[in-house]
């Protein structure tokens, strides 16, 4: 009899505590009204999906400059473009390019606000970076960005001798095949 009471006591208590869980879930998954310049994950936002609830953030400043590296040397598998490729190109990079402090070396091993997992943008992801520029550059907290080049982590299929890799002209947007030994601005990028 006290063990059926003690059942009877209990259950409004465990559908209670399961209605809140499923009203938490319902708040967290619809509270969120994500735009291009929100300080999100670490970043500002500056890719958005269709579903509005998954993208891209950058860093708040430049990780400094440097050289994409490995000047006539082709690396394998980091010549992919497309938005959602420039981790794996990154990935790519510090596999067959062990000369220190290259842009994908500063991205790679960066903890800025306490993330881990920032990496060197592929060319599409950069030029989103560049198309809502103005718009990162108004949030808070942001560092204008250089009126020179960035580095991309995507290697171009130019057919220079030297093996290129994509930059990008922040003063007009213009994306070439530079020599990767040159040195232009780095930042960094996150998925969330």
């Amino acid at each position: 009899m006290k063990k059926t009471l003690l059942i009877l006591l209990c259950l409004p208590l465990l559908f209670t505590a399961c209605k809140k869980d499923d009203e938490i879930s319902n708040i967290n998954m619809n509270n969120t009204n994500l735009s291009i310049g929100d300080i999100y994950q670490g970043g500002v936002i500056f890719y958005l999906d269709v579903t509005g609830q998954h993208g891209f953030v950058c860093d708040f400043k430049d990780l400094g400059i440097a050289e994409w590296g490995c000047h006539d040397t082709i690396i394998a598998g980091a010549d992919e473009t497309e938005i959602g490729k420039g981790y794996q190109n990154t990935i790519d990079v510090e596999i067959g390019c062990t000369m220190p402090n290259t842009a994908a070396d500063y991205c790679a091993n960066s903890s800025a606000q306490g993330y881990s997992d920032w990496f060197l943008p592929s060319k599409d992801e950069l030029n989103q970076i560049y198309l809502n520029k103005t718009t990162i550059q108004l949030t808070d907290g942001v560092t204008a960005f250089s009126t020179t080049y960035y580095w991309s982590s995507s290697e171009s299929n130019s057919k220079h001798d030297y093996d290129p890799a994509w930059g990008q002209y922040f003063s007009n947007g213009f994306q070439y095949g530079y020599d990767k030994s040159s040195s232009y601005s780095v930042r960094a990028i996150r998925v969330f």
